[in-house]
């Protein structure tokens, strides 16, 4: 998708023993390691998203404009953990190389490639989404649930579509599921994903919820100039808006840290020479990439106390709070606000 010698004191035959014994010892440990932390991270991504889907279900309002791309957020980190990791997973027990046959090599990866694109330009239109509303300040009393879900199938189609000449090229020869579009074939196409899937995106999202981070900043200062209250009424305020800046900046961070490792990995695999390890190289980038579906609803649940309370009522049968409406100058006001990661 990995020694040390342990000395003998005294007896010769031990040292060769040891000296053959240990290395396929650690390899393993390290496998059972990497497994275990697989089935870690796949488990929190199932619970956290399906955390997620049930506060979104409960709140009967899936289909509203945020909503729609923020199921969809939900769905393509789901399929990247249950395209990625049970496979990984297999292969990680294996010794003899590819296992799954000719068909399954033409599909697979793309087919673990897809959803992950599809998040990535997810997450991207949520921060255009946020960008519009809160800095533009776009006032619709309807927003457009057509256009939304246009954008869901667009970035689907698109990522599909980004994916097909992975599955052309890629062959089954000698027991292994390779690429077989030569070099100069597959630095374009590294380079192509990386462009799509990392330094594109994460430019629109620095540049949106800088804008929106910014916004909140003006509000704030602008609140404490017109608000009238008590000064615990500010404080509350204040506070707000602290976590609401909090948050984007975390957005942006875990999209920027999760993604980077496995793209500079296939970046220097692709243009380096003879890089060493490289499967091994690929598990550890891959786990922070898989990473992102667990800390992306964590992170929404301890920075959206709204839907906090409406995880806690879901999960102690309790009646349902009733969440604020959507208010100006404030982005997490309601379970309908949208979702920004990882990527």
């Amino acid at each position: 998708m990995n020694n040390s010698v342990r000395n003998s004191f005294k007896d010769p035959t031990a040292t060769e023993i040891l000296t053959t014994v240990t290395p396929e010892m650690e390899f393993h440990t390290q496998r059972i390691i990497q497994q275990g932390i697989y089935a870690v991270i796949f488990f929190l991504s199932m619970v956290g998203n399906a955390a997620m889907f049930a506060v979104l279900l409960k709140g009967r309002r899936l289909c509203s404009s945020k909503n729609i791309l923020l199921m969809n957020m939900i769905l393509a980190e789901s399929l990247v953990a249950m395209t990625s990791i049970p496979f990984d997973f297999a292969l990680l027990f294996q010794d003899e190389g590819w296992v799954f046959g000719s068909f399954m090599c033409h599909v697979l990866w793309p087919l673990q490639t897809a959803p992950f694109g599809a998040l990535v330009l997810t997450l991207t239109a949520m921060s255009v989404q946020r960008y519009k509303g809160i800095v533009r300040k776009l006032r619709q009393r309807k927003p457009s649930v057509d256009a939304s879900y246009c954008t869901v199938a667009s970035i689907w189609v698109f990522s599909v579509i980004i994916v097909i000449p992975f599955g052309v090229f890629l062959r089954l020869e000698d027991g292994e599921c390779s690429e077989t579009w030569g070099k100069i074939g597959s630095k374009v196409y590294t380079v192509v994903l990386f462009a799509f899937h990392y330094a594109i995106p994460l430019t629109v999202i620095t540049y949106c919820y800088a804008c929106i981070a910014n916004r909140i900043r003006r509000g704030h200062e602008e609140g404490h100039s017109i608000i009238s209250g008590t000064r615990q009424a500010r404080l509350k305020r204040s506070r707000r808006h602290v976590r609401a800046v909090r948050m984007v900046i975390l957005f942006v961070v875990v999209f920027a840290i999760c993604m980077l490792p496995h793209q500079v990995v296939w970046l220097w695999m692709t243009f380096g020479d003879n890089v060493e390890h490289s499967s091994s190289l690929l598990t550890f980038a891959y786990m922070f990439t898989f990473t992102s579906s667990v800390v992306n609803p964590l992170v929404y649940f301890t920075h959206n106390p709204a839907l906090r309370a409406r995880l806690f009522a879901i999960v102690t049968c309790r009646s349902l709070p009733r969440i604020p409406s959507f208010r100006r100058g404030s982005i997490f006001g309601s379970s309908d606000s949208s979702h920004d990661c990882r990527v």
